[in-house]
């Protein structure tokens, strides 16, 4: 009921219609966001991140991670990781949690290990063991092995690679999927999205776990972006298609497209509303992806400016919590996609579907017909493959309670109205007709650790996230163990344009939007202004986890597009020589054009990523 009344008040007016409800009746699971602890006491954060309607589904940026949930050996805590899920369980909003098997942010006593194939392997398990089941029937995801990838394309150099090599994936994903057979079991990365030789090793990353008959149901596209650098719409439904080929789902998983210089100009702000529309319009044309979430609620509280030296405002909500222009290219994207046509028997070009009659969206200048369809704004551009539309099946949601959440079955064959988003999400599971039910009093096992294994006793912690922690904390005046934990992940050794990226100019169109910068105005700012009423509205399927089911793509694998690399002449300004003062892990220590500080705290080195960028490692 919910849903239709939506489409009829965006086929007929302008709405106040936010993105989780956008996106849901567009086709998708969920729109989210991260959410994490430290700034839950700011009122404004706390009110988005708790309106179910803008964000259908949270993750725990920092509290979930080993040197959180595990400090010392086989000794637990949820007091800091039960919190993001507490209130999403409160909210009835999906939980999509992070992470569990990574090289950052471990504590001493495992990135400093030195153990055996069994240790290591026993350590693994335990972990997994614990804190999954912990959050048994909590979590609709798992990312399970997160960044196991260096950028280069060949492995990462690990305390898990180092020991186990590749065999620490089968571990991890088989001890996940033991201690919770519902949860759906992601890899995670960051510059998958170039379709380059990292791409190539995730690919092979699936088949390995694959081969070795462990569980994997999906991959994490991050998406750490730039404006203007980031692939055409087109490129980036086909690298997500590669994936979906081989029996995964996906979904974009970390997302923000950060500006190189800020405070970022207007025409910029439009740009990077440009590239926020191609990120999420091609998880909408690729069937296997099943949600956005963004990496933070507003550029008050990003990752980003603390990582990237001048760069920063990535997200879609300033720090004044005021919608930006990529905001508005959302909400029009989506509402477009839910209000097609149903009369059109494919989306032709990666395009939206607009209703029987020419349509006009105002916000972004979508133009389309129910014969032939352009998204002027966001200059699509084409892709061989249409998308059928089949009719909608409505089913009843089951009622639910916080203590139970119900997993109807659904038939492969069939589309599935999306679940009401004011309500409990019901995530439908195909061939699974069981409850799951949300555990009301959680339960720490004691985790089976080897007596041989030997650990520090107390926690000491992961020395660098923390100083960077305090650092941010100082500023910010949040809890110091909860900052920018992405200061620590090593997609922080990118900030330049990846080179498989597309060049800037043939992104897209900057969008003619109509709503200024800091309008607060509802969403005549977003797609559905001027949406004439059509006699019939297709209302698109909404996407199911299924790759453990059902291939979403069972053609092979496209080749690698030629994307361009960006171009221009280099500044000739020498490489900074830098200054007397160190430079903490994971930050900025040289590169062309660097006059900061080039020396390295002890042990690290300062090591060149590229030309612009040397960092701490």
């Amino acid at each position: 009921m919910y849903k239709t009344a939506l489409l009829g008040l965006l086929a007929s007016s302008p709405v106040s219609a936010q993105l989780n409800s956008l996106a849901q009746a567009a086709g998708l699971q969920y729109f989210g966001t991260t959410v994490d602890n430290g700034y839950l006491s700011d009122e404004a954060y706390k009110a988005l991140a708790d309106d179910t309607e803008e964000f259908g589904q949270l993750v725990p940026e920092n509290g979930q991670k080993w040197d959180s949930t595990e400090p010392s050996n086989g000794q637990f805590s949820y007091e800091k990781a039960d919190v993001v899920p507490d209130l999403a369980k409160k909210n009835g909003q999906i939980l999509r949690c992070h992470a569990l098997t990574w090289h950052s942010q471990l504590p001493s006593w495992v990135s400093g290990g030195s153990f055996s194939k069994e240790e290591l392997t026993t350590i693994i398990e335990a972990h997994i063991s614990n804190v999954v089941g912990h959050y048994k029937g909590d979590c609709y995801a798992w990312d399970v092995v997160n960044e196991a990838i260096g950028d280069d394309g060949n492995w990462r150099d690990s305390v898990f690679y180092q020991t186990l090599g590749t065999d620490y994936l089968a571990i991890s994903f088989n001890a996940a999927r033991k201690a919770d057979p519902d949860a759906k079991l992601y890899y995670n990365d960051y510059n998958l999205e170039g379709n380059g030789a990292k791409t190539e090793r995730a690919l092979e990353l699936v088949k390995i776990v694959q081969d070795a008959g462990a569980p994997i149901d999906g991959v994490g596209f991050q998406g750490h972006l730039i404006v203007g650098q980031t692939p055409s719409r087109s490129n980036l439904a086909t690298v997500l298609k590669r994936f979906t080929a081989i029996n995964v789902e996906v979904a974009y998983t970390e997302l923000d497209i950060r500006h190189s210089s800020v405070p970022a100009s207007e025409s910029a702000l439009k740009t990077q509303g440009d590239d926020f529309a191609n990120v999420v319009g091609s998880c909408l044309d690729v069937e296997g992806c099943v949600g956005v979430t963004v990496w933070g609620v507003s550029d008050k509280y990003s990752w980003v400016p603390d990582t990237f030296s001048g760069a920063g405002e990535a997200l879609i909500y300033n720090d004044q919590y005021e919608k930006k222009p990529a905001w508005t290219s959302i909400s029009s994207l989506l509402a477009a996609a839910a209000t097609g046509s149903s009369k059109a028997s494919s989306v032709e070009a990666s395009s939206v579907v607009a209703t029987a009659e020419a349509t006009s969206v105002e916000a972004t200048s979508v133009v389309a017909t129910a014969e032939a369809t352009s998204v002027e704004a966001t200059s699509v551009v084409a892709t061989a493959e249409a998308t059928s539309v089949a009719p909608i099946v409505e089913t009843a949601a089951p009622a639910t309670t916080l203590e139970t959440r119900t997993k109807p079955a659904v038939s492969i064959s069939e589309a599935v109205s999306a679940p009401e988003p004011t309500s409990l999400i019901v995530t439908p599971f195909l061939n699974n007709t069981a409850t799951q039910t949300t555990l009301e009093i959680r339960t720490s096992a004691a985790a089976p650790i080897a007596s041989a294994v030997n650990g520090d006793d107390e926690y000491e912690g992961d020395e660098d996230c923390e100083e960077e922690g305090e650092e941010a904390g100082e500023d910010a005046g949040e809890d110091e163990d909860y900052e920018d934990d992405e200061d620590c992940e090593d997609e922080e050794e990118q900030p330049e344009p990846f080179p498989t990226y597309a060049v800037p100019g043939n992104s897209t169109t900057p969008i003619n939007g109509t709503v200024p910068y800091n309008s607060q105005a509802p969403v005549s700012e977003a797609a559905a202004a001027s949406v004439t009423e059509s006699p019939t509205v297709r209302v698109p399927i909404i996407r199911h986890s299924s790759s453990a089911y059902y291939p979403w793509n069972t053609q092979p694998a496209a080749s690698n597009p030629s994307v361009p690399a960006p171009t221009g002449t280099a500044p000739s300004a020498p490489i900074g020589t830098g200054t007397t003062e160190l430079v903490k892990h994971y930050y900025q220590c040289g590169g062309r054009n660097w006059d900061g500080p080039t020396q390295c705290e002890e042990p690290y080195v300062c090591e060149e990523h590229n030309e612009w960028y040397h960092q701490c490692v």
